[in-house]
């Protein structure tokens, strides 16, 4: 569960059949920020900072988020899901590596699906 009531918003949504999806996202900058929340709020629990005294003592000290809390302007971003073919429809190029570990994927019968966002 994403743990908030506001989503981002989908538009120019198209679908090709045998292909992939595309779409433009917006106002997702509300759920990126309460994620990095979370994952903060989680690492402050398994991380700490050292301190090493003259004395050589060591203290730990708990870490601290230094990042600025500034106001977020909504970004647009293109979002492509799908298979080698629609990724080069859509002019992106598939790496060796990529391509490679899809094929070991797809030699077992599992379906590889491609993500890409702007």
């Amino acid at each position: 569960e994403l743990s908030t009531d506001v989503l981002g918003y989908c538009t120019d949504f198209q679908s090709v059949p045998g292909c992939g999806i595309s779409c433009k996202v917006t106002n997702v900058e509300t759920i990126l920020m309460k994620s990095e929340q979370i994952l903060n709020k989680q690492s402050e629990h398994n991380t700490h900072l050292f301190q090493i005294s003259d004395s050589h003592d060591v203290n730990a000290l708990p870490s601290k988020s230094t990042a600025p809390k500034d106001a977020v302007t909504s970004q647009t971003y293109s979002v492509l899901m799908g298979n080698r073919e629609w990724m080069a429809r859509n002019a992106l190029h598939i790496g060796h590596d990529v391509d490679e570990a899809m094929t070991n994927h797809e030699m077992k019968g599992q379906t590889a699906v491609l993500a890409a966002i702007d």
